[in-house]
């Protein structure tokens, strides 16, 4: 095995068994034949180490923010405007197409607003065109993920819009024992928006420390993200239009000056108010896109902290859970929200990151025997819990060199490939990490 793609770790028998900062993940017998090296991160690490070596946390932040580069990330910020300008110019056009092009009876006037509409499409794909030509492979898969993301969101907000479209304003909401438990607040209450400010605030956090990484790591966590968001949204095109029920807002009742459902095709395809945090719609309540999204964001940040500064992991998470009860607790008694909506978003949110946070399709899918070679390296105890069988590979190690042993590698496409290290160097495990 050679070239700049494989790098060997030597193997340490009295390491932590930590998965980060080039630590190995021996086996509980701690037989040196049978461990698993981890390549070192790209983003500082702190990790557990030796007494006379441990780094403290003002000495690490201080060393990352040595490695930020300004220039860089002045210019990875263009490369976000000019995303953010082509999906917004994107969802113009799509509006301007059906207010002005469809809607109007006079021919004259749809023929001259569709030459306009032609036009401009046509400048808009240049200018997307000659953008993703400039960027690097890294910033074009995030803009990938991004479109769909806002597709997506897209298609979500026709489906709210068909709800309140179905929906039959009503006095008296479901019978909720959130509701009974959690008073209601009052229509000129300062608190009534501090929920919709947490779900947007947490995201921006997010993204203002993924400055700190490199490029690739920062294009890989923001790509996690929407990819996450994204199917998480599309799972709620499929239940929020289904079932009609009556809105538990006070501008859901009959006679609020706030109620204006849709009252054509044409308002279902144009209004696109929740994308930018219009939230006056009724009936599109199972699941909470509150909690959904926040929810998404919140396991992404935890989880990428843990990966890369392993202290105070307890505290964030017990910080984390804390930021989502009062989210949880804020839509409940602003009344945006029955109490399912709120379980429901936050179970299948958390479903949907832990399946597809490293990729469009489902780990436990592409690579089954991923969790069985953990097994097989933690020993039995791990694997009462598990009806996965270990793999057939590493119960027919007798023909083996004594001195193979399976390390990872980084490949160029940036993911993390098992190898056997000795005569059967070239052979890749079926395993593949993309973390």
């Amino acid at each position: 095995m050679s070239g700049p793609a494989a790098t060997i770790i030597k193997a340490r028998s009295d390491t932590y068994p930590l998965m980060s900062g080039g630590d190995v993940l021996p086996r509980s017998d701690q037989d040196p034949k049978d461990t698993v090296h981890f390549s070192d991160p790209k983003w500082g690490v702190l990790t557990k180490d030796t007494p006379g070596e441990q780094v403290s946390t003002t000495t690490w932040f201080l060393g990352v923010c040595r490695t930020v580069d300004p220039r860089e990330i002045a210019g990875f910020i263009v490369w976000e405007a000019l995303a953010v300008l082509i999906v917004v110019l994107a969802v113009s056009e799509w509006v301007f197409f059906f207010k002005y092009v469809v809607e109007p009876l006079d021919s004259t006037i749809r023929v001259r607003n569709g030459v306009i509409w032609a036009i401009s499409t046509l400048l808009l794909l240049y200018f997307r065109q000659k953008v993703r030509s400039r960027c690097g492979s890294d910033v074009r898969s995030l803009m990938d993920h991004a479109e769909i993301f806002v597709i997506v969101s897209l298609v979500m907000v026709f489906s709210i819009n068909i709800a309140f479209y179905l929906h039959v304003p009503s006095n008296i909401p479901l019978r909720d024992l959130g509701f009974m438990f959690i008073p209601p607040q009052s229509e000129d209450s300062k608190w009534r928006p501090l929920s919709d400010l947490m779900t947007a605030l947490l995201p921006i956090i997010f993204m203002l420390q993924a400055y700190l990484m490199t490029r690739e790591n920062r294009c890989r966590v923001m790509s996690s993200f929407f990819r996450v968001a994204t199917i998480a949204y599309a799972l709620r095109i499929f239940t929020v239009p289904l079932t009609s029920l009556p809105g538990p807002a006070s501008h859901c009742r009959p006679g609020s000056p706030l109620y204006h459902p849709p009252e054509s095709w044409i308002d279902v395809l144009t209004r696109v108010g929740p994308m930018y945090g219009q939230f006056n719609s009724c009936g599109d309540l199972i699941f909470s896109g509150h909690m959904a999204y926040t929810n998404s964001a919140m396991l992404l940040y935890l989880r990428t902290l843990d990966r890369y500064f392993v202290r105070y992991s307890k505290p964030r998470w017990l910080l984390g859970i804390l930021y989502m009860v009062a989210l949880a607790v804020l839509c409940i008694s602003g009344r945006k929200h029955y109490s399912v909506d709120v379980i429901l978003g936050l179970i299948v949110s958390s479903l949907v990151f832990f399946h597809f946070e490293h990729s469009w399709i489902p780990m436990c899918l592409q690579h089954p025997e991923a969790l069985a070679l953990l097994m097989h390296r933690n020993g039995a105890r791990h694997r009462r819990g598990s009806t996965l069988l270990p793999l057939k590979e590493l119960d027919d190690e007798k023909d083996l060199d004594p001195l193979e042993r399976i390390v990872i590698v980084d490949d160029p496409d940036d993911t993390r490939l098992l190898y056997r290290s000795g005569k059967n160097a070239d052979t890749p495990l079926m395993t593949e990490f993309t973390c």
